[in-house]
């Protein structure tokens, strides 16, 4: 068996994204006896890096580990050999959150390379460029910032700039800008940094799909959140054709795609995607990885839009908790918090009326707003070829929002089944052909001068099916 070309082809196989063919063949070379220490070393390292590209850490680490014990034991694989492997090794310990590990991996790595200057060049760039993501996750931008601007104009030295190198660190680089509120910058990093993968990968390359992320993330905090749905769709199909719909690159997706849809206020979908995105990440990363507790915090705040106060006090508190844990308290994401759960306790704390005079007059006001808001609006649909109506997230809201006034708080699932139970036999009675307007591509909306007046019954029918039931004194 050829070692050497063996090892090519692995490179090759990776390079291409064929990664189960990568993994296929390195484990077959790993039977040849033969093998050197480093041809092994290099094995292991490819081993490493196709598992962490997978998804798969444990397996990633195992093999980074066999690896870099190879290396620490022959003099002449000591530097260069270790301090690549630590690096990668570190790379996976970022992945699962455990970011001071990775971060004393790297200062290892970059301490050998200053040591060994012959060693340096892309194996520096790569340590330093891990390292500035590290401290990008911990919250210190401007520290990832001058890591990043530093691999930045080492790299363009060593390589040319259409490079994959390149390309990576400016992407980073981009992100860092972002998370500075300098998105002209960063948007514009990330279509350089887009174009040069497209010239150098196939448009089917995680690189590709990680710099389309990137950019819709930019897009997003621009308010362009066509753009920004446009380029996480295209990015999350991709992952999704690369590693299938486990991969913790997907949940990520997933939730990015559930912010754009919270930010034009689509709730529901909102919330399918982060539960999606978290029952995935529970798998791939466990509970108490920085991602999962992202993605919890980020689905508490659409429950509170929703009215699910209390779910969503639970799960942005959980959420806390969990980054306390992998970010520390000083993180900019747990001022966040605090605000949001200060927001949710206050509105808890004034949500239920003292008794039911008070809930009725506020109930009124709530009934009202909504009335006029759904006669501009439209706030009940009809699907093309259906004969019922369903309701919309104005509708749960406003169902909440009352129910809440009287002690009760209420589920998606209880909120549907009490529009069912109330408005459904008052929208009923509606014509079809007096009340329907055709909206080509949408659907069917009511129209406003009939919605108003339906509005506001189902309002008052909404008022005396909860003050039947409710404990409130009168």
């Amino acid at each position: 068996m050829n070692a050497n070309r063996k090892i090519k082809e692995i490179k090759k196989l990776y390079e291409q994204c064929k990664f189960d063919k990568a993994e296929s063949v390195a484990l077959d070379l790993l039977t040849d006896k033969s093998l050197s220490e480093k041809e092994l070393s290099l094995v292991y390292n490819s081993l490493g890096v196709i598992y962490k590209e997978k998804g798969d850490f444990k397996r990633a680490i195992e093999f980074f580990e066999k690896g870099l014990t190879l290396a620490k034991s022959n003099q002449n694989l000591k530097n260069g050999f270790t301090s690549t492997t630590l690096s990668n090794l570190a790379s996976v310990y970022s992945d699962l959150g455990e970011y001071e590990k990775a971060a004393d991996l790297l200062t290892k790595s970059i301490d050998i390379l200053k040591n060994n200057p012959a060693e340096n060049g892309q194996n520096e760039v790569n340590a330093i460029s891990n390292l500035a993501s590290v401290y990008s996750n911990l919250g210190d931008y401007s520290k990832a910032k001058v890591l990043l601007e530093k691999a930045y104009e080492t790299s363009v030295k060593i390589y040319t700039e259409n490079h994959p190198s390149v390309s990576i660190i400016m992407s980073n680089l981009a992100t860092v800008y972002s998370n500075l509120g300098d998105y002209i910058k960063a948007k514009q990093l990330l279509e350089k940094s887009l174009e040069i993968s497209l010239k150098i990968f196939s448009d089917d390359h995680p690189s590709v799909s990680t710099t389309l992320s990137n950019l819709a993330s930019v897009y997003l905090k621009l308010g362009d959140i066509n753009k920004a749905k446009e380029h996480f769709e295209k990015a999350l199909n991709l992952s999704l054709k690369l590693f299938g719909n486990r991969h913790p690159n997907v949940s990520m997706l997933m939730s990015n795609l559930a912010t754009v849809y919270a930010e034009k206020g689509d709730y529901q979908e909102a919330v399918r995607l982060y539960s999606q995105a978290y029952e995935n990440n529970l798998t791939n990363l466990g509970k108490e990885h920085p991602t999962t507790g992202n993605i919890l915090y980020k689905m508490g705040i659409v429950n509170s839009n929703l009215g699910n106060k209390s779910t969503a006090k639970k799960q942005i508190e959980e959420a806390r908790a969990i980054l306390i844990t992998a970010l520390g308290k000083n993180h900019p994401t747990i001022n966040e918090i605090d605000a949001n759960l200060d927001t949710i306790r206050k509105e808890e704390s004034k949500g239920v009326a003292l008794n039911k005079r008070e809930a009725r007059e506020k109930a009124h006001i709530i009934v009202k707003d909504w009335a006029s808001m759904v006669g501009t609006q439209g706030a009940f649909t009809i699907l093309p070829g259906s004969d019922s109506f369903i309701h919309t997230t104005a509708a749960i809201i406003m169902i909440k929002n009352i129910g809440r006034l009287y002690g009760f708080d209420l589920s998606s699932e209880s909120t549907e089944h009490i529009w069912k139970t109330i408005a459904k036999p008052i929208l009923g009675g509606f014509s079809v052909t007096d009340a329907l307007g055709l909206i080509p591509f949408i659907g069917w909306a009511v129209k406003a001068g009939i919605v108003i007046n339906a509005g506001k019954k189902i309002g008052e029918e909404l008022i005396r099916y909860f003050e039947e039931r409710s404990r409130l004194p009168e």
